[in-house]
């Protein structure tokens, strides 16, 4: 795919990369058709879970462990997660991102630090749900009806937001107001989100 370079006359719907839960349980967990699930992580992520008619088990056996960010992450915990992978449980991930940025500047980890923690001590690959994974993209295409070429993808990690957009058929935009430094030659982008203000 080339270059995008937009203009005012270029109309795009614009989604702004994010690991959403609903999407997570949509394109993932559903589709491989879990039932239940033993989470590390936090209670947003087990509500989603619950909503969606997968059961979460703290108790007794699980199809999957289901690991995302867990600023409560423990070693009992990984002990756990690491046991049941290991006995044949499935190792399903939110995504992989090893740090996020937080307001002011810096870094805090991400879920992928967890994620590479249980992968480690399992031996197991996990299946991941969110970007790179395009699942997540495809299906807000197929929501809003439109088609992969109209949709610009924006995100300020290249190994996941703009990979994701790119396996979907999409134009992408990086933002580097996260954690790539510049942008690679051919690579559409911004400082920050007021460079998406030309596309509007």
């Amino acid at each position: 795919m080339g270059r995008f370079e937009p203009t005012k006359a270029v109309k795009c719907e614009i989604i702004i990369g994010c690991a959403g839960n609903p999407g997570f349980t949509e394109c993932g967990c559903d589709a491989v058709g879990l039932k239940s699930a033993f989470v590390v992580g936090e209670i947003g992520l087990k509500a989603t879970l619950a909503e969606a008619g997968i059961a979460v088990v703290e108790e007794g056996s699980a199809e999957a462990v289901v690991v995302g960010l867990a600023r409560n992450f423990s070693y009992d915990v990984l002990t756990d997660a690491m046991l049941r992978i290991r006995a044949g449980a499935a190792f399903v991930a939110t995504n992989p991102d090893k740090t996020y940025p937080i307001e002011g500047g810096g870094l805090i980890p991400g879920a992928g630090s967890i994620v590479a923690a249980v992968r480690a001590c399992s031996g197991v690959e996990p299946f991941i749900v969110g970007k790179p994974n395009p699942f997540l993209v495809q299906a807000a295409i197929v929501e809003l009806g439109l088609q992969p070429e109209s949709v610009l993808v924006v995100g300020d990690r290249l190994d996941t937001d703009i990979e994701a957009g790119k396996a979907a058929g999409c134009p992408t935009w990086l933002v580097l107001s996260g954690v790539e430094p510049t942008l690679p030659v051919g690579q559409a982008g911004s400082a920050d989100v007021t460079g998406l203000l030309a596309i509007s």
